[in-house]
C-alpha cells in the first residue's frame, strides 16, 4: 500500500484517520486505531496491551493517566534493547477508553476471538484495516498501519517541537531512526532556503 514515498507509509490528514475509524465495524478495531492514532505506538505493541496497562479500575472503566507499553511488546533497537514506554492519555482517547466493553476474563485488552487466551493477531487486524481503508475510499493513498506513527511524529515536528521532546514521546533511542519518520515537504525546504540571508 506504500507508493512513491521510498517505501515509507503515507502521512495522513485528520479527516482521513477519522474516515478510516468510522469504517471499522467493531469497537475493538476502533479502539486499536485510536490508540495508534493518539500514542504513535506500533501496531504490534498495541495489540499486546493488557487491561492492566490501560485501566486502573476495569469494572468501572477508569483508565490510568497513561498507557504503558511494556518492553517485551515493543520493537528492539539495533542494539537489541526494547524499553517500556508510557504515553499520557489525551481527552479523545480517554473518551474512547471509557466506552469500551472489556473482555476481562482473558487479561488481554484485545483478545483473539479464536483463542481468548491469546491477543488479537496482526494479520486479523490488518485485514480489517484494509477493508476500512477501502470503504473510506482511501485505497489509492498508500496508507499503512505505520502511517499513524509517521503522521504523529511529522505533525509534532511541524508544530515546532524539538527532536528531543519528540524522541521522549516516541521512545526512539536513536535520533537518526527518528528522523526517518519525519516527512519534510518540498515547500518547507523552499521556504527555509529562501529565508536565509547569505
Amino acid at each position: 500500500m506504500k507508493r512513491s514515498r521510498k517505501g515509507k507509509a503515507s502521512i495522513i490528514e485528520s479527516w482521513e484517520a477519522q474516515a478510516i475509524y468510522e469504517n471499522f465495524t467493531t469497537p475493538a478495531n476502533k479502539l486499536i486505531w485510536q490508540i495508534c492514532r493518539y500514542t504513535g505506538e506500533r501496531i504490534g505493541a498495541v495489540l499486546q496491551l493488557k487491561i492492566e496497562n490501560v485501566y486502573f479500575n476495569p469494572a468501572r472503566l477508569v483508565p490510568l493517566p497513561e498507557i504503558t507499553f511494556p518492553s517485551e511488546s515493543r520493537k528492539k533497537s539495533p542494539g537489541g534493547i526494547a524499553s517500556t514506554r508510557q504515553v499520557p492519555i489525551i481527552k479523545p482517547l480517554l473518551i474512547e477508553l471509557q466506552k469500551f466493553h472489556l473482555a476481562a476474563q482473558s487479561g488481554w485488552l484485545f483478545p483473539s476471538r479464536a483463542n481468548p487466551l491469546k491477543h488479537l493477531s496482526r494479520q486479523v487486524f490488518d485485514k480489517n484495516f484494509r477493508v476500512a481503508v477501502k470503504k473510506a475510499g482511501l485505497s489509492h493513498r498508500g496508507i499503512s498501519l505505520h502511517s499513524l506513527r509517521r503522521t504523529l511524529i511529522t505533525r509534532l515536528h511541524k508544530a515546532g517541537y524539538s527532536i528531543a521532546i519528540i524522541q521522549e514521546i516516541t521512545g526512539h533511542k536513536s535520533i537518526n531512526a527518528l528522523r526517518q519518520y519525519i516527512d519534510i515537504e518540498p515547500e518547507a525546504i523552499d521556504k527555509a532556503i529562501n529565508s536565509v540571508d547569505l
